[in-house]
Formats: C-alpha cells, structure tokens, sequence
C-alpha cells in the first residue's frame, strides 16, 4: 500500500501564515552563526518564516544548525539573536525568534530574500520524527532516516535525496515536491489547487489524500466528492479545517472522509494517528472489493432455486417442495413481495462495476435481514432482488418504505453510491413470485432521487405514471419475447409506435436505453437457463436470441466479467455435507 499521499493547503492557509511577520530591513553583508546541542534527540521540529531550510546527515556527533543571511540593503543581524533551541525531554525545537519592535525597522512591502538559509546537520541515524515548517524558503532533507516527517513548504519547494522516510507528509502550496531517490516512492505528491489535485489522484491513484477545506479553483468537499462518485471509497480522505469551519465536519462524514484535524493543533503525532485511520480504512475497503472467490457453499445452489422463482421455471410443486427441502429454505409466511435494489451509478468500467455490484450486494445481504427476515439475490450487476415475506393483514408500503429507505441510506453511506428500489404486488403462492419480480421492473422508471422507493399500481394516476407504465409493458413483452427478433423497429411495430418515440420513452422513463435493456434482459435469461438447465452455451444463446454463441459469450463476459462456461463451472459444486439452513 502507498503510505504517503497527497497533502493539499488552500493559498488562505498560506497567507494565514505570513501574518505577523514582515521582512526586517537590512544592509549587504552576511554572516555565519552555528549551535550546538546534546546528542540523544529523537524528534526534530523546525519552524523559519523566512528562511531555506536544510536538514542533512553527517558525519557529527551533535545537531550543528548553521545560519546565513544576506540582503542589499547591507546590515547583519545577530547570529544568537535568531533562533531558539528548546529541548523537551527528547524533542528539540529550532525557532526562529526576533522582536521587530526593539531594535530593526520594518520594511513597507514584505519581499522574500531568498538569501537566507538555515542548515541543521544530524548525526548518521534513524529518528523518530522530522518536522520542517517555512513560509518563504526551500525544503531540502538529504539522507535522512525518520520514521515520520512533516514538510511544510507554503512558498517554496520541497525537494528530497537519499535517506528513507516513512509516513511521509509534505505540503508545497506555491512551489514542487522533487523526490529524487526511490526511497520516496510511498509519496505521490501534492498539488497547489483543488482541480490540480484531482488531475494527480486520477493519475496516481493514491489510498489516502490529505486535503485543506477551502482550495482555490475547487475545494476540498468538492474534491472528495469528485473521487468518490464512481462509487468507490477511495482514495480516503483526512480534511484540515479551522475552528470556524467546525460545521463542516458532518458534511466531510458525509463524503466519505476518514478523518479531519484541526490545522492549529496539527502536531505530527496526530498526523500520524489519522494516517493510521485513513490506512485501516483504505485497507478495509479493498479487501471488501477484491473479488468473491468462485462459490462452493450450499448457497450457490440457493441462488439457483431463487433465480428459478423469479423466471416462473417452476411448474411442478412437488419438484420444488423437494429442493426446497435438500436447501433448507422454507416459505412459511401466506404472502410474499419481491423489492428490486438499483445502483444508481454513472457508466464504470466492467471490472469497477463488478466489485461495486458484489460489494453492495453482500452488504445487502447483511443489512436487510437485521430489519426483516429476507432473501437477497444478484441479478444482474446495476440490480439485485429482495424476497421478502409478508402477513396476510400487513400493507407493504406502511411496512417496507422504511425499511428500505433505512437500508439504502447504509449502502449509500458506505459506498457512495445511492440504492433506488422498487417494488412488486404481493402473491399468495410462492410460485407465482416472478409477478411480483415483473411488477417490481416495470415499477424502475418511476424511481427518482425525490422518491427512492417506488411501488408497482395497476392503475396509473399521472402522465408520468402511464408513460412509465407503457415502458414497463414494453419491457415485459421483451422478457416474453426474447428468443425473437427484437429491434427497435421490430418492438415499436407491435405496440403501434414510432420507434423515434419508442426511444424517447425509454430514454425518459428507464434506466437505460432500448438496446441495453434488451441486452442486460436476454443475460438475465440466460443466467436463469444456466442455473435450471443443462443446456449448452449455444443452445442457451440461440434461447435468449443471440445472434450467435460467440457474439452472446463475448456480451456475457463484458457485463459479468467471465465467460459463460466459467460461470457455469462455478455453479457446479457439491453440497452434500453443507447443513446451515435458511429460513424465509
């Protein structure tokens, strides 16, 4: 994993800085000043409003900090008056310190005199913490070994050779990070804009992004927002804020973001320990997206008979009975009701979309059931159906709206992906659950982010409804029709329309266009046939009206993500010793 990662200070954070503190004006001349202080040192902090700053190993028993300044103006300060050196227990922190008011003028206009500079030299060994801040200087660490560094360079740049340095943050609001050395490769970099920083996290693909709030061009809500709306959780997000943008901490929750510090209390202590927050986080959610390892457990085989259900393949009650009793799945309840999930999600490549639709759909499966007993099956990878039982007295938009605007809101917050349902009439008889599935897809172009949860009616009140319920006709007549001829062209003829209309209706009342529908259909079909058949792929492709098995196996594997035959293999395994029951 990347340790390091991008770290991002808005220009109103840069100018915060300069407050207080203006250039002293001077003569030519320069001069060299040099301290000393006890071995022992573990942490190093260094704070110069002013200076370039080096900190390099050599070959010294004691930490050496050397000072040199030089401006056309011609007088010399002082070496001793300078700079402090404060050692707390094993903590030393070099700061710069002058009183303007006492003995020097200050100019009018601040300027940058990048004559100055300080250098601290350390002894050839491993510390546990570096820490560098100016406001007008360089950065420059040359064959340091810490074991966490903060490098705050707001006008300068950060440049970086040799050493190794571990949990590495660095900030160059106004200049470039240069790592020289492979040493550095667990840093990506930084940026000097919101718009600049997503260009380098689409590139680089960093775990974890170290963002202020306020940025110019886009701020730091912006850019979280705009990393997670393919649906992932990553990179994640530690935001720094200020006392007066405490409000905003619930909105970065929101967004994703893992942590946030406030800039006046940053020490590196806390820097690390939100880095270590932010690592869990992005280690979490990868090894939730890694891919599911080919079923072997008896739920394969549940899978199957619910897949069974939802195409209406069952026609023999006793043949049914039997499996449900070898799969432990009982249907106790005198009404049932299938809800249908829906990923709201712009257009993702097939391997993205693929660990999204598995993600979401195990957490569905998890959540759901802490509300009411159900059963949670994949569809295809934007759907995913919810059996779920009902009493003979209960009314199910009373008794299942919240529950799933509930679930939703658990999905979205974990996913960022928001979770529309819709959802079928209740049946008596168990066989006939592929009505209420058919009902619950026709009810998909009623759902909007205004209405979440939709619910099939037979009879259409509004406009709206009725085009929405002539596309869900449509899109029946398709499941019906699939081993036919199926354009446009060919659809439009059968329902009297234009097929200039007909596009318009799905474009306006579906979640996806004609051809999509028809395709995402026909792959529905098949699944089902593979899981309730012995069919072969040709004989499953020529079924659900595929031109040919090439032209099916080459679509199948680009919506699923394998072959047909390797997702038939994958449902060929034994459950003979499996004993876990479920129960809807």
């Amino acid at each position: 994993m990347k340790k390091l990662f991008c770290a991002l200070l808005s220009a109103a954070a840069a100018v915060a800085l300069l407050c207080g503190f203006a250039p002293l004006e001077q003569e030519n001349g320069s001069t060299t000043r040099s301290y000393e202080t006890a071995a022992g040192v573990q942490t190093l902090n260094i704070s110069d409003k002013c200076a370039a700053v080096t900190v390099e190993s050599a070959d010294v028993d004691h930490i050496i900090a050397e000072y040199t300044y030089s401006t056309a103006y011609g007088a010399v300060f002082p070496g001793e008056e300078l700079y402090t050196f404060t050692l707390d227990g094993s903590t030393l922190t070099i700061a710069k310190t002058m009183d303007p008011s006492s003995n020097f003028s200050l100019l009018q206009s601040p300027k940058v005199d990048r004559s100055c500079s300080l250098t601290v030299k350390l002894p050839r060994r491993a510390f546990a913490g570096v820490s560098v801040d100016t406001t007008n200087g360089d950065i420059t660490l040359s064959d340091i070994t810490a074991n966490t560094s903060v490098l705050n360079a707001v006008n300068g740049h950060i440049i970086l050779t040799g050493g190794s340095l571990d949990n590495l943050t660095a900030a160059a609001a106004n200049g470039r990070l240069e790592a020289n050395n492979t040493a550095f490769q667990n840093f990506v970099g930084t940026a000097r804009n919101g718009a600049e920083a997503l260009r380098a996290i689409q590139e680089k693909q960093p775990d974890i992004v170290v963002s202020d709030i306020r940025m110019p061009v886009m701020d730091g809500f912006a850019l979280a927002e705009a990393c997670h709306k393919d649906g992932s959780a990553l990179p994640a997000f530690i935001m720094l804020t200020s006392y007066e943008e405490f409000d905003y901490v619930k909105r970065s929750l929101r967004l994703g973001v893992v942590d946030y510090l406030v800039k006046i209390d940053l020490t590196a202590d806390s820097l690390t320990a939100a880095l270590e927050h932010a690592r869990a986080a992005a280690e979490k959610e990868k090894k939730l997206r890694m891919p599911s390892p080919a079923p072997v457990s008896l739920d394969t085989f549940r899978d199957r008979l619910f897949l069974q259900l939802y195409g209406g393949l069952f026609t023999d009650r006793v043949v049914f009975n039997r499996q449900c009793a070898e799969l432990g799945v009982t249907f106790n309840a005198p009404r049932h009701i299938v809800a249908v999930g829906s990923l709201q999600t712009p257009d993702l490549p097939t391997s993205q979309l693929v660990t999204l639709s598995t993600g979401v759909t195990r957490m569905a499966a998890e959540a759901l059931p802490k509300y009411r007993s159900c059963r949670v099956t994949a569809m295809d990878l934007r759907h995913f159906s919810v059996l779920l039982p009902l009493e003979a007295d209960e009314d199910p938009e009373a008794v299942l709206a919240p529950i799933l605007k509930t679930a939703g809101q658990i999905l979205y917050n974990y996913f960022s992906t928001a979770i529309y349902w819709a959802v079928g009439r209740p049946v008596n008889d168990i066989l006939k659950i592929s009505e209420s599935q058919h009902d619950a897809f026709a009810a998909l172009p009623l759902l909007h982010e205004g209405e979440p949860v939709a619910f099939y009616h037979e009879r259409p009140n509004t406009q709206l409804d009725h085009r929405a319920q002539v596309v869900g006709q449509v899109q029946q007549y398709i499941r019906e029709h699939l081993s036919e001829r199926l354009t446009l062209n060919d659809v439009a003829a059968v329902f009297n329309f234009s097929p200039n209309y007909l596009s318009q209706l799905f474009a306006q009342n579906s979640e996806s266009g004609f051809v999509e529908f028809v395709t995402a259909t026909r792959i529905t079909a098949a699944k089902e046939l593979m899981a309730a058949t012995d069919l072969k792929v040709y004989e499953i492709s020529d079924k659900v009206g595929f031109d040919s098995a090439f032209y099916f196996s080459k679509v199948f594997k680009k919506l699923e993500g394998v072959s047909p035959r390797e997702y038939m293999q994958r449902m060929k395994v034994s459950y003979v010793d499996a004993k876990d029951e479920a129960t809807v």
